[in-house]
C-alpha cells in the first residue's frame, strides 16, 4: 500500500530504487543461469572424455582442473582458482583448453 505521506519526488526516487534493484536482481539471475549452463556443459565434456579413454591425454594439470569441475559442479571459477591455487583466468584457459581438446581428440 502507498504511503500517503511521501512527495512526488520521494515516488519517483522510490520507483528508480526499485527499478536499479529488479535490474540487478535480473543481472545476478542471467549470470548464475550462464555459469550453471557452462559447468554443465564442461562437467558433460569431461565425462565423455573419461569413458572413452581421452581422459589419458590430458596433462596432469588438466586432469586436475577437470577433477575439481566435476567435483565442484557449483562452484565458480574464482572458487575453483582458490581450490587449485592459481589463477581465475589460470581456471578459464585450462578449462577452455580441455574443451578444445575434446573437440579436437
Amino acid at each position: 500500500m502507498a504511503n500517503p505521506n511521501l512527495t512526488k519526488c520521494d515516488k519517483i526516487i522510490m520507483g528508480i530504487i526499485r527499478n536499479n534493484a529488479n535490474r540487478a536482481a535480473n543481472c545476478d539471475a542471467g549470470n548464475i543461469a550462464k555459469q550453471v549452463k557452462a559447468a554443465s556443459y564442461q562437467i558433460a565434456l569431461i565425462n565423455e572424455m573419461k569413458a572413452d579413454g581421452r581422459w589419458g591425454k590430458l596433462s596432469p594439470k588438466l586432469q586436475e582442473t577437470a577433477t575439481a569441475r566435476v567435483e565442484n559442479p557449483d562452484a565458480t571459477y574464482e572458487e575453483l582458482a582458490r581450490m587449485l591455487k592459481i589463477t581465475k583466468s589460470g581456471i578459464v584457459n585450462r578449462l577452455r583448453k580441455i574443451i578444445q581438446l575434446h573437440n579436437a581428440l
